[in-house]
């Protein structure tokens, strides 16, 4: 009588707590109801986006959201997911590319038929490399843009590079050169003092023990290892693969 009565508890508080969590509508391919992606580039995606699924049945969807209402984004991505039934349902091919600028986190939500496709590593390495920086630098559409294409690209030709590093220029020198400079420092002015104690015929075995003592320091430091509208989901299911970040 007791398990039974926990059940119906159990049955009837579920309900409640889904309910709780509120989604957006699933209004396009681009969802921007936190308002933060400039109408022109919204056009843009929307247009991409579509092609993209023309050619590929890949569903991919552009949603950001005003706040996570408490959830965890990797929670609230994979729920969102299920929710919309992005992706083809007997190919689960569908993935979410969501930004919650409240809380300055965003995610790369795989549905489980492109996990093959987009591992998690790839996710997060265009996050980290591409999304992120532009965020970091108030440039939200630009950021949503470019990674939107880099998604696009890993999807339809199945391999990805992070960019490189920007280049610091040669004031960006090695910390070995600074230390072979320090070296050779101490080398001329052991030799200097030595050669000046010699012609004054003085002999100060403590400075040049000093001395050699500092250039020892020198070699050590040198060898020693200086050396990262008429949209709707198709049925797709998530199981929780893609990335997560934060700027």
């Amino acid at each position: 009588m007791t398990r039974l009565l926990a059940v119906l508890v159990a049955c009837i508080l579920l309900p409640q707590t889904a309910a709780a969590q509120q989604f957006p509508s699933l209004s396009g391919r681009v969802v921007d109801a936190a308002d933060i992606i400039p109408p022109a580039i919204e056009t843009k995606l929307t247009r991409i986006l579509a092609e993209h699924e023309k050619t590929t049945d890949n569903q991919v969807v552009v949603v950001t959201v005003p706040d996570l209402q408490g959830y965890d984004i990797a929670d609230f991505g994979y729920r969102l997911g299920r929710h919309w039934g992005i992706g083809q349902k007997d190919k689960d091919n569908g993935l979410l590319f969501i930004i919650a600028p409240t809380e300055r986190k965003l995610r790369i939500e795989v549905g489980y038929g492109l996990e093959g496709d987009m591992p998690d590593a790839t996710a997060k390495s265009i996050i980290d490399t591409v999304v992120v920086p532009a965020f970091k630098k108030g440039d939200m559409g630009g950021g949503i843009e470019s990674g939107v294409l880099s998604i696009l690209s890993v999807l339809r030709d199945g391999d990805w590079t992070a960019p490189e590093k920007p280049d610091k220029g040669p004031s960006d020198l090695p910390i070995t050169f600074f230390i072979l400079i320090l070296f050779i420092s101490f080398a001329i002015i052991a030799f200097i003092n030595h050669r000046t104690d010699k012609m004054l015929g003085r002999r100060h075995r403590q400075n040049r023990h000093s001395w050699g003592t500092m250039g020892g320091f020198g070699g050590r430091s040198s060898g020693g290892g200086f050396s990262s509208g008429g949209f709707s989901g198709g049925g797709g299911s998530f199981g929780g693969g893609g990335a997560s970040g934060g700027w």
